[in-house]
């Protein structure tokens, strides 16, 4: 995944942009008796779903600095699942469509500052991060993709694909 190219910051500030109007729009959207839905994800139900995309964006500004530092958590790959699971489920008790808001603002910023202090060498540094292979490049990538998998999960559920 090296790459001697330096990533359009830009770019990748107007995608990180999209994304949070996304899930906003996403996240308005949704009725009381949507978010209680079990989502098309046979672990979550929807309501659980947006506080996992909230605390998505809290893990990425995370895997960051583990790719800086060359080294991530890499739990058993048998319990990194699992784990997720369950800290979701446990995490999103008692969430609410404003906590979920924001969490997930909160993640945003701190991936924006990541973005920010970025030095142009640093973009092909990476890490082993719960058994995938990440880049500092290739992080800011995967918030567009984590979403539009969990966006599609609640939009099949409610029927609106």
């Amino acid at each position: 995944m090296a790459s001697t190219t330096t990533p359009d910051r830009q770019a990748i500030r107007a995608e990180i942009e999209s994304i949070r109007g996304a899930f906003n729009n996403l996240l308005d959207s949704l009725t009381a008796d949507d978010w209680k839905t079990k989502s098309a994800n046979p672990a979550w139900s929807i309501g659980q779903l947006m506080w996992h995309l909230g605390r998505g964006m809290e893990f990425f500004p995370q895997a960051i600095e583990n790719c800086r530092k060359g080294k991530g958590p890499n739990p058993p790959p048998f319990l990194v699942g699992p784990g997720n699971v369950l800290l979701t489920r446990f995490g999103s008790r008692g969430v609410t469509a404003e906590s979920a808001r924001e969490k997930y603002a909160h993640g945003h910023e701190a991936l924006l500052a990541c973005l920010d202090g970025i030095e142009d060498g640093e973009w092909s540094k990476g890490a082993r991060i719960y058994g995938n292979d990440y880049t500092i490049a290739s992080t800011f990538g995967e918030v567009a993709k984590h979403f539009r998998e969990h966006e599609a999960d609640i939009l099949g559920a409610l029927g609106r694909t």
